[in-house]
């Protein structure tokens, strides 16, 4: 006859380190009409691993996957063969990086691909389980020798900024989306954006091209004339750190005066201690301020004012 006894009651369970990979002792202890103890013990291995990405390079493949915080290592393993035989295995021994190029593969075959974490543990080693195989395409041609065009400085708008990119490889204009794709970085806001052109089918490699987001073109809304000075009133930029205001006698804005207005905020302002009756000519263009480096906008439509005596 069987008996089923509590937990608690008839016996009292531990365990020793059972936050962290590697293998944990079970102790069950008896208590009240139990006596004695027994021992057993299990492993703690890193969790499954996973393939974030897996892109064709020239005559290899790139690939992402998840960064564990518990893992000693990686080891990544490769094959044309489903069933990984004959297949080759690439060990990492730090936990850093999380990506990997491998090349000097055979371009137009297929290989797939999985990953594991591995945590030592004193002198024993836990690997995790492989992660769900992937298969990629090793690319025949090399989208990095292509002649990129397309690309050019850019106003902002408030959203996200592409370009028409096109892309030539041997004077042969490539398709997007079957041949390369295109993504971007920092190209919302003011500053220096990032296109990435990424090869797809036969076409292995990245390339990164930069391009400048400027602040949009300024606005004079109001240009009056006062005594020795006029008033001017310009459109305010959210985006902006700050103004530059020219003024000049000439059209050309030959020995012109600039004012720097480094307050965002500040959208209007009068000018004084200038000529009677004198014909000014003005403009006015926004800047921002990224990382030490000025963005300038362009300047504003000219107008222009004859001040009062």
């Amino acid at each position: 006859m069987f008996y089923y006894i509590d937990e608690g009651t008839d016996y009292t369970v531990t365990y020793s380190a059972n936050t962290k990979v590697g293998t944990v002792e079970v102790t069950i202890t008896g208590t009240g009409s139990y006596t004695g103890e027994i021992k057993s013990s299990f492993d703690i291995l890193p969790a499954k691993q996973q393939i974030q990405k897996l892109e064709t390079r020239f005559k290899g493949f790139f690939i992402d996957w998840a960064q564990k915080g518990s893992a000693t290592g990686y080891e990544i393993e490769y094959s044309t063969n489903a069933d990984f035989k004959d297949s080759t295995v690439k060990k990492l021994t730090a936990n850093k990086p999380d990506t990997l190029t491998i090349s000097g593969l055979t371009a137009g075959n297929k290989y797939y691909v999985r990953v594991r974490s591995y945590t030592n543990v004193g002198e024993k080693v836990y690997y995790g389980a492989w992660s769900d195989s992937k298969n990629v395409t090793a690319a025949k041609y090399d989208i990095t020798k292509s002649a990129i065009s397309g690309i050019s400085t850019k106003t902002y708008t408030g959203k996200n900024i592409t370009q028409s990119v096109k892309v030539k490889y041997n004077g042969k204009t490539l398709k997007s989306g079957t041949d390369y794709t295109v993504s971007y970085s920092n190209n919302k806001k003011v500053g220096t954006a990032t296109v990435k052109i990424t090869g797809k089918g036969q076409y292995g490699g990245t390339v990164s091209k930069t391009f400048k987001i400027n602040p949009a073109k300024q606005k004079i809304q109001k240009l009056t004339a006062k005594s020795k000075a006029f008033f001017i009133d310009w459109a305010q930029k959210g985006s902006a750190t700050g103004y530059e205001v020219q003024y000049a006698t000439n059209s050309k804005f030959t020995g012109a005066k600039k004012l720097d207005v480094a307050n965002n905020k500040t959208d209007k302002m009068t000018i004084s201690k200038l000529s009677a009756n004198k014909k000014y000519y003005v403009k006015v263009r926004s800047y921002t301020l990224v990382k030490g480096t000025k963005y300038y906008g362009e300047w504003s439509a000219v107008k222009s004012v004859t001040t009062k005596k």
